[in-house]
């Protein structure tokens, strides 16, 4: 059998070539080729039917045919030899590679049959068009994307579809970023030179190699993930994938860097869902920024961030809380951009900010670690008096707390016999006018435009007991027309107050007919039973305006008077009772005499008698006048009681002065006991109905 003929029986069919075999009585079709004498003594090789020399690879092909444009041969000798993509590849990557000349499945018809290794079918399902001579797999870039040829056609040889970019994008699409320096990530595959090392056999060779990548390998640099360089390598601090990004990850001149996770969310791997997507990256903002309930807002056809605490979004008087992201020239970044300088009112006009803010500014420069760091540091040092006045010399302040500074606190309900008990002037606590809750100081109510400062006049809320506590349902404060500053910059009016029981007076009123002792009732003796009989109390409360001068009349009746008809017999309140005949009866009157002065009963309050006889031409006829005194005892008048104290001095009604030292009061059936006024010193309870003209009732004080 020559050497031809065993190239004849390669072509023919597989049963022809066994029963050949068979027919030479030898144990395989080598040893009986290397049998006949037409034929080499060497066994035969892989290239003894195919390939050239030692290269198992067509060309030739069988039928002795060496063109690449046969399937035969086609781009055999281009994987079996090294290229400049990577180094040669094995048969066994296309083929099942057989042991001997007959294994099983090694000569039959051709082409001979395709069986796709690891390498090939890696992440991938290859595949084989016989009739177009194309092939899909790994090798060709089958799971990459951006590739210009991944279904390379088996008989092109020139060259063209293994060029750079044919398998996949160079540099890929994104997800992938967009620089061509495919040597800063791929060193070990791709050299500085951005030729692939096909020596180290790191391409194409199942595994994506990659150094140890950083943040900065992709976006940012020289150890920074901010950029500049974006993740497609531009610079340009117009765009926005680059904008702001360095100034804000690094020390600045307000503060320290900002950490990523204020504005994205930071991946833990490379391949974290949402990290390597489409640019620019997603803004999720972080817990400084959304401190104060700021939320935070990017609005990327402006690429404008608002809404975030960093920028000032929670504070007041801000030139510019909405900055731009791509402009980065230090204008949006100076002192006053967030917050102004100094803030407005509530704020006071104070431009040293080190006095309040000790942790930020005490040394007198700005302080980057506790700079927007989401707390407002406020000295804790500071007491009333600080930032304003105490009390500010402006409307009624002075008036209304003539105590020393240092007794000020936020809020207080206290009066004037906790804050100035050897008097000397009043003493409200703050929180009589202003809100009790620390959290309204300094928050920029303006009253409708009226002044820096809340006030808050509402009773509800106000602690048990409290002269707050006593005002009416309706009590407010109406600001003025007219706002005015005051030394520290704090706005302030001359508005009016409402239904503040400071300023108001007892309203008695008795509905029904009062009964008459022997009349309507028999009368058994001092003092007198009264059927029941029905008094009305409530208050009537006087508008004031802050700044005005009061005297005794500007708060309550002076002296406190009732009226016919709606109190009847001036029942329930003995000060004085004007009578159907529009004269005065009870204390007002006296009976001739000098009227009795306040003094006489509220000793504790004023001392000065302030009264005049009734007939130095009074205003209307029979009724009494009475001067206005100053207050002597300023911790016993507005305190929430009619306080009762006899005074010391004699009572001078008549020429014969009455002697009050031992007279008390009885507050548990409001009594006056031992009273020289009252004939006999007979008690009186107050309030008792009281007529001229009834004599039981007129002899009340004098019982004879």
């Amino acid at each position: 059998m020559t050497c031809n003929s065993v190239r004849s029986a390669v072509l023919s069919a597989s049963i022809v070539l066994a029963a050949a075999m068979v027919g030479t009585g030898c144990e395989d079709f080598s040893s009986a080729l290397q049998d006949n004498d037409h034929c080499d003594a060497t066994p035969l090789a892989c290239t003894s039917c195919h390939g050239t020399d030692d290269d198992p690879a067509p060309p030739n092909d069988l039928d002795g045919s060496n063109s690449t444009a046969s399937t035969g041969v086609g781009a055999h000798q281009s994987h079996l030899s090294d290229g400049n993509l990577r180094d040669a590849l094995p048969c066994e990557s296309c083929h099942v590679v057989p042991t001997s000349i007959t294994a099983a499945g090694h000569i039959g018809s051709r082409p001979a049959e395709l069986v796709w290794s690891s390498l090939a079918s890696q992440d991938a399902t290859p595949t084989w068009d016989r009739a177009a001579n194309t092939c899909t797999n790994y090798c060709h870039g089958a799971t990459l994307s951006g590739g210009s040829n991944t279904t390379p056609v088996w008989t092109v040889v020139d060259g063209s579809q293994a060029a750079c970019g044919t398998c996949h994008g160079a540099p890929p699409p994104p997800p992938h970023v967009a620089s061509t320096d495919c040597h800063a990530c791929h060193p070990g595959t791709v050299n500085a030179a951005g030729d692939i090392d096909v020596a180290l056999g790191l391409h194409i060779n199942g595994t994506v190699e990659t150094n140890a990548l950083a943040c900065d390998s992709c976006h940012g640099g020289g150890g920074s993930a901010a950029p500049p360089v974006d993740t497609a390598g531009q610079s340009g601090t117009d765009l926005v994938t680059v904008g702001a990004h360095r100034s804000h990850l690094q020390d600045g001149s307000f503060r320290r860097a900002v950490a990523c996770d204020e504005c994205h969310v930071v991946p833990q791997s490379l391949g974290d869902v949402g990290h390597v997507d489409a640019a620019p990256a997603e803004v999720t903002w972080g817990p400084l920024a959304t401190t104060d309930g700021a939320t935070g807002a990017w609005d990327r056809t402006t690429a404008t961030c608002g809404d975030a605490y960093c920028h000032g979004v929670t504070l007041s008087g801000g030139s510019n809380t909405t900055p731009q992201w791509t402009v980065v020239n230090g204008s949006q970044a100076v002192c006053g951009s967030c917050h102004g300088i100094h803030p407005p009112p509530p704020h006071p006009a104070n431009y040293n900010c080190g006095l309040c803010h000790v942790e930020t500014m005490g040394s007198g420069s700005l302080n980057l670690d506790t700079h927007i760091d989401g707390i407002l540091q406020v000295s804790g040092s500071l007491q009333c008096g600080s930032c304003h006045e105490v009390p500010p010399a402006t409307g009624s302040h002075l008036i209304h707390y003539a105590a020393a500074t240092t007794d000020a606190t936020y809020g207080s309900t206290a009066g004037t016999a906790d804050l100035l008990p050897g008097g000397g002037g009043y003493a409200f606590g703050c929180g009589n006018c202003h809100p009790t809750d620390p959290a309204h100081h300094g928050n920029g109510v303006s009253n409708s435009g009226g002044g820096s400062a809340e006030i808050d006049l509402s009773a509800a809320g106000a602690p048990a007991g409290s002269l707050k506590s006593l005002n009416g349902p309706g009590a407010s404060y109406a600001p003025g027309a007219s706002v005015s500053t005051d030394s520290d910059g704090l706005d302030y009016t001359h508005g009016t107050c409402s239904e503040v029981y400071c300023h108001s007076s007892k309203v008695v009123e008795t509905p029904g007919p009062i009964p008459e002792p022997d009349a309507d009732f028999p009368f058994t003796g001092y003092p007198i039973t009264y059927p029941a009989y029905t008094v009305n109390l409530s208050r009537a409360y006087h508008d004031v305006t802050w700044g005005d001068s009061l005297s005794c009349d500007g708060c309550h009746g002076f002296p406190p008077r009732t009226y016919d008809a709606t109190v009847l017999a001036g029942a329930g309140d003995s000060h004085s009772f004007i009578d159907a005949s529009g004269y005065e009866n009870l204390h007002g009157y006296s009976h001739g005499a000098a009227p009795i002065p306040c003094a006489a009963c509220h000793f504790d309050v004023v001392t000065d008698p302030g009264v005049r006889y009734r007939d130095t031409t009074p205003p209307t006829a029979g009724w009494s006048v009475y001067e206005p005194v100053p207050i002597a005892g300023h911790p016993n008048h507005v305190n929430g009681t009619a306080d009762v104290a006899f005074t010391t001095d004699p009572v001078m009604m008549t020429s014969n002065p009455f002697d009050l030292s031992g007279a008390t009061w009885e507050s548990s059936n409001r009594s006056c006991v031992n009273v020289s006024c009252h004939f006999n010193d007979t008690p009186v309870v107050w309030g008792t109905p009281y007529r001229y003209n009834v004599t039981i009732e007129c002899n009340v004080c004098h019982q004879f």
